[in-house]
């Protein structure tokens, strides 16, 4: 019989050279970005094509005129139309529409669209979709524009005056079908805000300026992107929790190329609170595995240049490797726990599920059986640390508790390991603030105090999601909007230093057209 001790030691040092290759890869990038600023420039040339923005919206209520007013603000010289997609009349927005535009036709029925201003080169439309998810609004929409380009922007951000300008323009100049934008925090006022922010405005745009260094495309992030419009008639949006995500691997794998704009985009909202952090976590990690999966086989069978086959299965990846981070602490948690006296394990045991329930009970699961898979994948979490914290407390208040206890074998190996793997995405993020200008000691010390947070919230709301996943579970959960008082807050350090944020004026609409 093969002795347990060594079948762990094996399963542990195999996850942990796996994820050593994810290791090197983000130094590597780190690297990459250091080597070359991104230069500042002009974007003088002139472009006129026509151009429609739409902009998918469910129940957002007055925001939404916020990204209208911001799409039709655009300094394109073109032609820009505008469409809200909703659902139908009873959508939550439609009052304030009725408010700002009082002549349009706003009880048609679904489907239908509604114009509701125009003037020389500008018009705006709202149409009733019929349809509640964002693909099947977009589907319908997309086959009915015959303009140009098409922009696609989330009804929660707000575009960059020069985004399309800028976005045309890089276009042209790169040879790309397609583009995507750099994004901003609206507001920033706490950990959750202050690390999605971190995630998804600093790493990610370090990421997109080394992919488009090197030739890569960058993948398509659900807003801020611009297509040529024969792009999108000819690839519907598949019902997947990340449809983005979908479109950019079958883009990617026909040749096409998704071009990085840094220089302009959108401002966005951000996860105010520990239900939004793990829900949007959850969906992502749901759907990009559901759409990676689905184009595993065809990236290895397409006639793909190296490092595009690459790119794809690292990308492909990302929320996969929280398991084996998992699985990692769970060996050498679970050989520590082994070796504990009774009470240490029932306190162990006890942490863990107590912060299991608790973390499924901030997800709003109505479901019981949704909730217990909830609970369980979160303790599984939770148990290393309550573990490691078990021990802690009993070497230092009760000794003889853990007087039996060794150390996993080649414990040093695997703590220089994951000190390595928790410091690499780290430093691609001082590298990123420091890359934008947007370092400073407020930040950075406040990452510093809060990494080790961000790292277990994170991968708890991955595994949450990946858990929904391989359950067959489509879980769709709204984030809690920040309030608009919120957003004209302007002056906390945290906000300054990540950029955007543009403050609204509490209680005023956009202007009409």
């Amino acid at each position: 019989m093969i002795d347990t001790n060594l079948s762990l030691l094996v399963a542990a040092a195999a996850a942990a050279a796996y994820l050593s290759v994810f290791t090197v890869a983000y130094l590597a990038f780190t690297l990459l970005f250091l080597a070359r600023a991104v230069p500042p420039r002009r974007f003088d040339s002139v472009r006129e094509e026509s151009l429609s923005i739409v902009i998918p919206s469910r129940d957002e209520g007055a925001e939404a005129l916020h990204a209208v007013d911001s799409a039709l603000r655009q300094d394109h010289p073109g032609e820009v139309d505008v469409y809200l997609l909703v659902e139908d009349a009873a959508d939550t927005t439609v009052p304030h529409l009725r408010r700002r535009f009082p002549g349009a036709p706003w009880d048609a029925p679904a489907p239908s669209i509604v114009e509701a201003a125009a003037s020389a080169r500008r018009r705006f439309f709202v149409a009733y979709t019929g349809h509640a998810g964002k693909g099947p609004k977009l589907n319908w929409i997309l086959r009915r524009l015959e303009t140009d380009y098409i922009g696609l922007l989330d009804a929660d951000n707000r575009a960059h005056a020069d985004w399309a300008r800028t976005s045309l323009c890089l276009m042209a100049e790169q040879g790309a079908s397609a583009i995507q934008s750099r994004r901003w925090p609206l507001t920033i006022s706490g950990f959750f805000q202050l690390w999605d922010s971190l995630q998804h405005h600093v790493g990610c745009q370090v990421l997109n300026v080394v992919y488009a260094r090197i030739g890569l495309s960058v993948c398509f992030t659900g807003t801020a992107a611009i297509f040529e419009s024969r792009l999108l008639r000819e690839h519907s949006f598949r019902d997947c929790l990340t449809e983005d995500t979908d479109l950019s691997y079958q883009l990617i794998l026909e040749g096409t190329r998704i071009a990085n704009n840094p220089y302009s985009g959108t401002d966005e909202e951000v996860s105010p609170d520990l239900y939004s952090f793990l829900a949007r976590r959850r969906r992502w990690a749901n759907g990009h595995t559901e759409a990676f999966l689905r184009h595993l086989k065809a990236s290895f069978s397409r006639p793909l240049p190296a490092r595009t086959r690459l790119f794809l299965l690292l990308h492909g990846q990302y929320y996969l490797i929280s398991v084996l981070i998992v699985l990692v602490h769970l060996i050498v948690a679970g050989h520590l726990f082994a070796r504990f006296a009774p009470v240490l394990q029932a306190a162990a045991l006890a942490a863990s599920a107590a912060a299991g329930v608790a973390i499924a009970a901030a997800q709003r699961t109505p479901r019981r059986g949704g909730m217990l898979a909830e609970s369980l994948v979160s303790a599984s979490w939770a148990f290393p640390f309550a573990a490691f914290a078990a021990l802690a407390a009993a070497g230092f208040l009760r000794p003889e508790l853990v007087a039996q206890v060794r150390p996993f074998p080649g414990i040093g190996y695997f703590q220089a390991a994951g000190a390595l793997s928790l410091s690499a995405p780290l430093l691609l993020l001082v590298a990123g603030l420091f890359g934008f200008g947007q370092a400073g000691a407020g930040i950075l010390l406040a990452m510093a105090a809060t990494f080790p947070f961000s790292i277990f919230w994170d991968i708890c709301g991955n595994m949450l999601g990946l858990a929904d996943y391989f359950l067959g579970v489509k879980v769709w959960k709204a984030i809690t909007r920040s309030s608009r008082r919120r957003h004209a807050a302007a002056g906390d350090i945290l906000r300054r230093r990540i950029g955007g944020g543009r403050p609204l004026d509490e209680g005023a609409e956009p202007a009409q057209t």
